[in-house]
């Protein structure tokens, strides 16, 4: 059976008929019962699934939904004052898909494109959804050289830049350097061969470009309908940019029905019986941000709120309250303003019912806190852009199993291995192994790289540290390569994170290894705290006496008073953030 999954995930890019999917469904529900009773004894846990899979396209799916409400609104840019209901948003992509046929583009081919959240990016998914092509969604935070490399890789054909950041025709200009004086949809590229033609959208269509707006054309509805049902639900979809800030980035891609039923699965926690209004905070070129902004409006007949292209905290609170969201995708430091931030007093944010959060732990006093403040369930995920979510832990499982990610969704297996990839005893630590039906296909173009993460059996290798409890649920101690080495001991950060973080005084905390050489590694506490305390370092050493090993106390206490450097998406920066702990240690008087 497993080999037939191996296989069927390495699929898509063959473009696989949709019956494999089915024949995958009806096998994981034959061995359901087989797989837990031999797993009782070791880290092994299967979630049995009762939800079927969505067997549809995206493009059929959302000519359903404008079927049973075309005038609900499906994406509002509130910065940007532009809505579009599920009814205007079909007719816009099929002329855009329209557009892209004209151009030559068909199912199969890669446009990608790069830029804060605006509406152009809804309607390039949708168009490209309907024949068929693949996106390519590029991260404006990494380097030139990076981006340019990516779109060798993809063989991409089209390249679309958003209205903001306004920078991006220039930056364009220094991979394409063709580009200011080249032909309109005629471009001849040395570094990318493949790419014909480049489009661009408000300030950021100048020399060269096309005119985002031009690109549509009316009365060839008949025309995207045909190349519609050429499109099967295990077509490739999308391409996602993973891990790499410096260098050459990793390519995840992954299929319609993947997208799909992952977004499918982790909406089970939403009001089903009335309009989900959900506030998307994160860039939608990450995979987070493309499943909650983008597939949750076809999964749920949700309506997406997008309340900036850069992040804001009290335009995002101003949204809430406008818009009536009920739901909300956070940035991690979105949620934690929310929590301790005095601006929320200003704002009616009633409307809010539940959020979601992930990336990096989050302390279970912050959840807490949120919940008792609004009456708002946050839901803590844990997941990548390989594995797809893994695991939920509910606010109302939180006080039994605060410390856990939660139990893996339905049809997700997880395991607990370790160094010879054998599984441990329950309770016992290890790498968390996952096998999950709606993870990514591969890295794309990169199969030596896909076969160090992904096994011949499916079993995907997070790189994380982790045990497992007879119930299923799951422990994260930290990631491998975070784990600090400090006198041929191992130190969890996470572990001394969750300590420190019950200080009251201590608003946020990250523990990272700075180097020594007579230990390896020291343990250095980087925190900011909600108010000035003279005493803080006193005061912390004595409160983590008895709560942390020896071992394991910080030997370096650092405050800061600006936000820990984080990238797009709000998850902090380890890296640049150990950088700056080791300037401040090496000059005494900056600590």
């Amino acid at each position: 059976m497993w080999l037939l999954w191996g296989e069927w995930l390495k699929g898509s890019v063959r473009k696989k008929p949709a019956n494999d999917s089915k024949i995958l469904i009806s096998q994981l529900h034959a061995n359901q019962k087989h797989k837990m009773a031999n797993g009782q004894t070791k880290s092994y846990f299967h979630q049995p699934g009762i939800k079927p899979f969505i067997g549809l396209t995206m493009h059929k799916l959302l000519e359903d939904r404008v079927k049973e409400h075309p005038d609900r609104e499906m994406h509002v840019f509130v910065t940007d004052n532009e809505t579009l209901t599920f009814a205007e948003y079909k007719t816009k992509v099929v002329k855009l898909a329209a557009g892209l046929l004209h151009y030559g583009l068909c199912r199969g081919d890669c446009v990608a494109i790069v830029g804060a959240n605006h509406m152009e990016w809804p309607l390039v998914f949708g168009a490209t959804r309907a024949l068929g092509i693949v996106t390519v969604c590029l991260q404006y935070g990494h380097p030139i050289e990076s981006l340019k490399l990516v779109l060798v890789k993809t063989s991409a054909k089209l390249l679309i830049l958003a209205r903001s950041p306004e920078t991006l025709y220039a930056q364009a200009c220094k991979i394409i350097p063709e580009l200011n004086s080249s032909t309109p949809g005629e471009l001849k590229s040395t570094n990318i061969p493949t790419l014909r033609m480049v489009v661009g959208v408000g300030a950021n269509h100048q020399s060269g470009t096309l005119n985002f707006e031009d690109i549509a054309i009316s009365g060839y509805d008949s025309e995207v309908s045909k190349a519609s049902k050429h499109v099967t639900i295990d077509d490739t979809s999308h391409i996602y940019m993973t891990s790499g800030t410096t260098g050459m980035p990793k390519l995840s891609y992954t299929t319609q029905f993947k997208a799909l039923n992952e977004t499918n699965f982790k909406c089970d926690d939403f009001n089903h019986n009335e309009v989900n209004r959900i506030a998307c905070l994160c860039p939608v070129g990450y995979i987070a941000g493309y499943r909650m902004s983008q597939v949750a409006p076809l999964v749920l007949g949700a309506t997406s709120v997008y309340p900036f292209p850069t992040y804001s905290f009290e335009v995002f609170l101003q949204a809430a309250q406008d818009k009536k969201c009920t739901n909300v995708l956070f940035l991690r430091n979105a949620l934690f303003e929310l929590a301790y931030s005095p601006l929320t007093k200003k704002y009616d944010l009633t409307s809010l019912k539940s959020g979601m959060i992930g990336g990096s732990p989050i302390p279970p006093e912050v959840i807490c806190h949120v919940k008792k403040t609004y009456n708002m369930n946050v839901v803590i995920t844990y997941g990548s852009t390989e594995t797809a979510m893994i695991s939920m832990l509910r606010h109302k499982n939180l006080i039994e199993t605060a410390s856990t990610v939660g139990q893996p969704l339905p049809y997700v297996e997880v395991q607990i291995v370790d160094r010879d990839e054998y599984a441990v005893k329950i309770g016992e630590r290890g790498e968390v192994w996952v096998r999950n039906p709606v993870s990514f296909c591969g890295y794309y173009g990169d199969s030596e790289t896909t076969k160090q993460v992904k096994n011949k059996h499916g079993w995907i290798k997070t790189g994380d540290i982790g045990k497992l409890d007879k119930d299923g649920y799951i422990t994260i101690i930290g990631r491998v390569k975070d784990t600090i080495f400090s006198n041929n001991l191992n130190v969890y950060p996470t572990e001394v994170e969750s300590v420190i973080f019950k200080h009251p005084a201590v608003k946020q905390v990250q523990v990272i290894g700075v180097p020594n050489k007579l230990t390896g590694e020291d343990v250095c506490a980087c925190i900011r705290l909600k108010s000035v305390v003279n005493s803080y370092k006193e005061d912390l050493e004595k409160f983590c006496l008895d709560k942390i090993p020896i071992f394991a106390k910080p030997k370096h206490i650092l405050v800061f008073e600006d936000e820990f450097p984080c990238g797009v998406t709000g998850k902090i920066d380890r890296r640049k953030l150990k950088e700056m702990a080791i300037n401040r240690i090496s000059s005494p008087e900056t600590s």
